[in-house]
């Protein structure tokens, strides 16, 4: 029998009064309180843990005089409205829509109705970030909720007003000359939601306890630009610019470059870092570059995402933000240097600010650019390290930026005039063979315990110290090979065989993707649906490439099924089909020139 139930009309019906709440779903097992996600939709968030709520998991409750509701983000001061196409999520506009709220059966638990489509809030499923969106059937699992009011201060995610950025920013604020009521959504329409570092999973960074050296050492350095005590990678005397510059004169190192080959593990690095500063309040923006994934290999979004994401974590750019775009409706087609400059230098970086009696003050935060060199168009890479380039040598520096990249001429030309401004760092400085070891051993043994029926037949300890060392010798200090061959070993039937099989496999990562390959059956469609997958410009869920070329899509699975251990094969249809590691494109694309 149903839980919930509609309206109880033998009690009087209670209401919500005005006032700020967390909203919470009901079922039993969907517990998840309401967050205004990324994209400007409601989805499903975790529980907030001790201490007070953030902005997105507030909502603004006001009732109507008709009875009705409007229900309002406290971070975006946007009302919730039906979704954009049917079907999909709830999401938020500046114009008001208004909801009925009505109490079920269940005395505190409340359905949520769109009165024109007698439609309500649902949530599908347990998982976070799973959408709300408008059901039809009141009494659905998932469809109730509960209020809890929030009656403390609305939470600061400002940093103290005493800091002379934001100081200067409110009066910027205060000068408009007629600031916006609502705020419009075109800059979180022109970013790119998946691009950001916590679009990924925790899991894609790195497993706690390794590359310890190289992640303190960063964290250390993005509490003061500073290079730490303990460092060694600081350029030698000779290498020094003879003149220096205000930044490396003072010791502050506006930029942390971290530079290494394909598949050492730079985006995990950068995974964990953007984390950890995020869960200290100190990450401004994030964008996490991926040749062959459409916008996220492009640069004409860029810009727009590091944008709306500091509108985010410094709430008082966002109205200066939408000013700037409505005195330049054209700035989506200008270069990106002068996006840069309009809606990022000329705000953060104020000549105002500069004075050379005043000691420097802490960094303002730091923003986490991964993968550089997996932009599509170089020259725009170039105008972007020149325009920062430039401001690093005239002005203080509020914020830091940390960059991960190949070490690919494009990015080092334009880094070499500035590299007294540098905090450099090569992984190849970084021995990873302990940490390699820490891995394979970690996910041994969790295959072991995953496949435990199989393998209790299997001599123990399983795989041997040696083998374990002999893989480390492998890998060659990439971790990409270390990734990709517990994949394909987890996959695979009997995994000890198949892990016995790969001892004998030559050093390095093609030889371990030559060796996945030659294990598929090319009988069917292999060739024809793997190389639509690698040389797709924009990554295509497994129905579309069904379309394309025209075969059944279960005959498409069944063929990436076979490489699953080197490529990403969503369970949801309407995500895309993705490559595990942009070396595997370079892997096959070098093949195919070949």
């Amino acid at each position: 029998m149903s839980t919930t139930g509609p309206p109880n009309p033998t009690r009087p019906n209670s209401f919500i009064e005005d006032g700020t709440y967390l909203i919470v779903n009901a079922s039993p097992e969907r517990l998840n309180h309401i967050i205004l996600a990324d994209d400007g939709s409601l989805a499903a968030g975790s529980k907030p843990q001790d201490g007070e709520p953030t902005l997105n998991l507030l909502w603004d409750m006001k009732r109507l005089e008709n009875g009705r509701y409007t229900i309002r983000s406290s971070q975006s001061h946007e009302y919730a409205s039906e979704p954009r196409d049917h079907g999909g999520a709830i999401v938020m506009h500046a114009k008001e829509n208004d909801w009925t709220i009505r109490e079920t059966r269940i005395k505190g638990q409340f359905v949520i109705g769109l009165v024109r489509t007698q439609a309500y809030w649902g949530l599908a499923g347990d998982d976070i970030g799973t959408p709300v969106t408008l059901r039809d059937n009141a009494v659905a699992r998932g469809n109730s909720w509960v209020f809890k009011k929030y009656d403390g201060a609305l939470p600061n995610q400002c940093p103290p007003t005493t800091d002379p950025l934001l100081q200067h920013l409110e009066e910027m604020l205060k000068k408009l000359p007629n600031p916006p009521t609502a705020l419009s959504t075109r800059l979180r329409d022109l970013a790119v939601h998946n691009a950001t570092y916590d679009y990924r999973p925790r899991s894609e960074g790195c497993l706690e306890g390794t590359r310890t050296d190289v992640i303190r050492n960063i964290m250390q350095w993005t509490e003061g630009g500073r290079v730490p005590a303990d460092d060694e990678s600081e350029p030698a005397d000779d290498e020094r610019d003879p003149e220096g510059d205000e930044a490396g004169d003072e010791g502050e190192l506006p930029i942390c470059w971290l530079s290494g080959s394909a598949g050492a593990g730079k985006s995990a690095i950068a995974q964990e870092i953007a984390a950890r500063l995020d869960d200290q309040k100190r990450l401004l923006a994030s964008f996490f570059f991926r040749r062959g994934e459409g916008d996220r290999s492009s640069s004409s979004r860029f810009i727009f995402t590091l944008a709306y994401q500091l509108s985010r974590s410094i709430p008082v750019t966002a109205q200066l933000f939408q000013q700037i775009l409505h005195d330049n409706p054209a700035i989506e087609r200008q270069p990106l240097r002068v996006q840069f400059k309009k809606l990022l230098i000329d705000l953060l970086y104020p000549k105002e600010l500069i004075s050379q009696a005043a000691p420097p003050t802490p960094p303002f935060g730091v923003v986490v650019i991964d993968a550089l060199d997996e932009c599509d168009d170089k020259s725009t890479i170039r105008e972007f390290i020149q325009t920062l380039a430039v401001v690093i040598q005239e002005r203080q520096v509020p914020i830091l930026f940390f960059i991960t990249s190949r070490v690919e001429e494009h990015i080092r030309e334009e880094f070499e005039p500035i590299r007294s401004a540098i905090h450099r760092l090569s992984l190849d400085d970084f021995d990873a063979r302990i940490d390699i070891h820490e891995f394979l051993r970690s996910r041994f043994k969790a295959i072991h315990q995953m496949k435990s029926d199989i393998m209790a037949y299997v001599p123990q300890p399983w795989p041997s110290n040696e083998d374990i060392n002999t893989l480390v010798e492998k890998s060659s200090g990439l971790f990409i090979f270390a990734s990709t061959l517990t994949r394909y070993v987890e996959a695979a039937r009997l995994p000890h065989d198949e892990l016995q099989k790969l001892l004998d496999v030559n050093h390095g990562i093609d030889q371990l993707y030559s060796q996945v390959l030659s294990r598929a059956s090319r009988d069917g469609h292999f060739d024809r649906v793997v190389s639509t997958v690698v040389l797709l410009r924009e990554s295509l869920p497994v129905p579309h490439i069904s379309r394309l070329l025209q075969l059944r899509a279960e005959d498409v699975l069944v063929e990436l099924l076979q490489v699953q251990s080197i490529l990403k094969i969503p369970g949801d249809d309407k995500e895309p089909v993705q490559v595990m590691h942009t070396s595997l494109r370079d892997f096959l694309t070098t093949k195919l020139i070949a």
